[in-house]
């Protein structure tokens, strides 16, 4: 595109998170990063707002447009590479967040605002003529890693009743929220206490802490993070896992377990608190208290016998009515589903 003086359109200042320049309107396609003595840094996740002054003179621009070669194949026709800036008054801005599938690096950004005559917005071509008339400037962004960083962690109560000898039974769901992709954050422990629980010498046998990545919603009992026998009071689980990232916001998944006694008393109560998480950050460790250290609620350790057509788990194994084996071959009219009983 060539300058075209008198039009009145194109860009006069570019700013985007340190990066902040101006021009003179009406220069045409111009390669605005080799005037630059340095380019932006911009964290992956991180989100910022574009922001592109147009001068008013003679009209306005129909087009304010950006793209960005994400993965810098040396165009902007991907998908996600292409951000149409709405115009108020003189200026447009548009939050961009950097995306979490990026690379590294110098990226190219593309700004445009001109009057095009191409159609609704979305249709344009970043290298297509006719521009009738204004600005389009490229620029160089610097994509940065930013450590990883706990943002929050939440916790909440997992069951209500717990049998005799139940094995690897959830306590507590611990939901570790992080923000960040660099230098991964490492667990090595947790600070518990049995409170609320009736009576943990005689119903907890062991506790345990399993980690299952992002998967909070389906509970598997795979090889422990740590453990503690025989839990009374205040106890620590030690451990190391290391919390990977493959989105911008993650939730790392970590289980407080019981296993229970052979001669645990019905009715008693099991319970817990959360009450510190140790992380390494970077090398440096530290502790982070959970906002709620006992979220509300508590189980009972139950010992009754399933009742087989009241549509309820009575023993708490999971299994309601004649889904139980306990009442396989009793006639069961009101579950519906004679053929399993």
């Amino acid at each position: 595109m060539l300058p075209n003086p008198g039009s009145g359109f194109g860009i006069t200042n570019v700013s985007f998170n340190t990066l902040n320049h101006s021009t003179p309107h009406e220069e045409g396609f111009s390669l605005e990063y080799d005037s630059l003595a340095s380019i932006t840094d911009l964290g992956i996740c991180e989100s910022y707002d574009l922001i592109v002054t147009t001068p008013g003179l003679g009209g306005q621009p129909d087009r304010v447009e950006a793209w960005i070669d994400w993965n810098a194949d040396g165009d902007f026709y991907d998908i996600g590479e292409y951000y149409p800036l709405t115009l108020n008054g003189l200026v447009a801005t548009l939050s961009i967040t950097i995306p979490f599938s990026t690379t590294l690096g110098n990226k190219i950004m593309r700004v445009s605002a001109a009057f095009k005559g191409l159609g609704p917005v979305g249709s344009s071509d970043p290298c297509a003529a006719p521009f009738f008339w204004g600005d389009v400037e490229d620029y160089k962004i610097n994509i940065i890693e930013n450590n990883m960083q706990v943002d929050s962690i939440s916790i909440k109560q997992t069951n209500e009743c717990y049998r005799q000898n139940d094995m690897c039974k959830t306590v507590l769901q611990i939901a570790v929220h992080t923000t960040g992709k660099g230098n991964p954050i490492t667990v090595t422990g947790f600070d518990f206490n049995t409170n609320g629980s009736s009576n943990p010498t005689n119903d907890i046998l062991n506790a345990s802490v399993i980690y299952t990545a992002d998967t909070g919603s389906f509970f598997v009992c795979n090889s422990p993070f740590g453990n503690t026998p025989t839990p009374n009071g205040p106890f620590v689980i030690n451990g190391s896992q290391i919390l990977m990232s493959n989105s911008c916001n993650n939730i790392h998944y970590f289980w407080l377990t019981y296993d229970i006694t052979a001669g645990a008393t019905a009715v008693n109560s099991i319970d817990a608190q959360c009450v510190n998480i140790s992380v390494n950050q970077q090398g440096t460790p530290s502790g982070i208290t959970p906002t709620t250290t006992s979220p509300q609620g508590s189980g009972t350790i139950n010992t009754f016998a399933e009742i087989c057509n009241n549509g309820i788990d009575d023993d708490c194994d999971g299994l309601v009515d004649c889904y139980d084996p306990d009442c396989y071959g009793v006639e069961n009219v009101q579950c519906g589903c004679e053929d399993y009983c």
